[in-house]
């Protein structure tokens, strides 16, 4: 069947269709139920207003969709695809590299790599994808390494990734990107999806404000995970989930040590606080999410009561703190501003080194662990800096 076939319905605005139900199944000789292929063809051409098109198939992928990508009409830009198996037919070669108008674009199936490849070199409006796929023949297309795929737009990536899929993190450019939500699916070689992040990090060099992290079989180890936070030093809200999280994790998130300093010291090494003569402590920034606002550590993990003061102490501060210290920022240069926290930089006498004032920075407001095991979790909760903190706004869930 086809799809808003000959023009009926010109002006709907939003269509869902839902093929999941038991009324694409039969009965088999056996007694048992049986679900039969259901096929059809997107076709969205005549649609003239169409903005909005969501079609569910089922776990078994019995429902196929073709879409013809090269008719997909100027006005339809969210299509989410759920469940299915997903043919793209390119049209004659003069729709083959047609773009469209496509931001928002929800992708679980099974489909052909190059297809895949074809329908995101035609849509470089995306600003929001979700990718939790399968891929058909994984080594047919992968051989052209000068291939990269430029979505200079997104703002939002989903990707659930496995061995196959997770090549795709070696041609994708998306310099915008600022929220990223990553998840291993099944067993991968281990250290290669962390290495891929990595790279895929230093091509595009995005300024991520929110990233999230689910590893569930355990495959990327705590010291891989910590040189992978290493890269995301504009992040503020941090989400991991991973069993067998310790207290590595915490002490990596920990990312200041005091020292004391005076004016007279090398600014190499330190910097005086512009606003006294006088000699004092100053805490060092270092590259591990020196911007985190939310933490959230879930599945398993296993921390010690010290490890948690640590990192709230070295991340929260009371309002009278605030205005006492001054930070290196390793992720700023100088006269630039973050795009995301809007964060003003100072050159303190140093071309080399770029500082920013502690009441400038937004503090920790949050820290959860769900579904951890946490040793004497009071010592946290009654230790007097952290009431205090508390008191003034930060949340804890242990």
């Amino acid at each position: 069947m086809s799809l808003i076939e000959r023009g009926c319905a010109p002006y709907l605005d939003s269509l869902t269709l839902d093929f999941s139900c038991e009324c694409t199944s039969t009965t088999s000789s056996s007694g048992g139920d049986v679900l039969d292929t259901f096929a059809a063809v997107l076709d969205v051409s005549r649609s003239k207003r169409l903005s909005s098109l969501t079609i569910y198939g089922n776990a078994v992928d019995n429902v196929v969709i073709y879409w013809r990508i090269g008719e997909t009409p100027v006005s339809l830009q969210r299509i989410m695809l759920w469940n299915i198996l997903l043919k793209v037919i390119p049209g004659s070669n003069s729709e083959k590299f047609h773009t469209n108008s496509l931001y928002k674009l929800s992708l679980a199936a099974l489909i052909w790599t190059d297809d895949l490849l074809h329908m995101l070199e035609t849509s470089p409006n995306l600003q929001d994808l979700t990718l939790d796929i399968q891929l058909i023949r994984p080594q047919q297309v992968w051989n052209d390494s000068n291939r990269i795929i430029h979505l200079d737009k997104l703002r939002r990536f989903r990707f659930s990734a496995d061995e196959s899929t997770s090549r795709l993190l070696d041609i994708l450019y998306v310099p915008s990107l600022a929220f990223l939500e990553f998840a291993c699916r099944d067993v991968m070689e281990a250290g290669s999806i962390s290495l891929k992040l990595m790279r895929f990090l230093q091509l595009s060099e995005p300024r991520l404000v929110f990233f999230m992290f689910s590893d569930l079989s355990g495959v990327v180890r705590e010291g891989e995970l910590t040189s992978l936070l290493e890269q995301i030093t504009t992040v503020e809200e941090l989400r991991i989930t991973k069993p067998g999280l310790t207290d590595t994790i915490l002490r990596a998130l920990t990312t200041m040590h005091e020292r004391t300093f005076n004016e007279e010291e090398s600014l190499d090494e330190t910097v005086t606080d512009p606003d006294s003569a006088h000699t004092g402590t100053i805490r060092y920034a270092t590259s591990v999410c020196p911007r985190l606002v939310n933490i959230t550590l879930t599945e398993q993990g296993r921390f010690t009561s010290q490890a948690v003061i640590d990192l709230l102490l070295s991340r929260c501060w009371t309002d009278d703190q605030r205005s006492k210290f001054w930070f290196r920022d390793p992720s700023a240069t100088v006269g630039s501003s973050s795009a995301t926290s809007e964060v003003q930089t100072q050159s303190c006498k140093s071309d080399s080194k770029t500082y920013i004032g502690r009441n400038q920075l937004s503090a920790t407001a949050t820290l959860r662990l769900l579904q951890c095991t946490l040793g004497r979790p009071e010592l946290v909760t009654e230790h007097p800096q952290i009431k205090l903190c508390m008191d003034q706004g930060l949340k804890l869930t242990l």
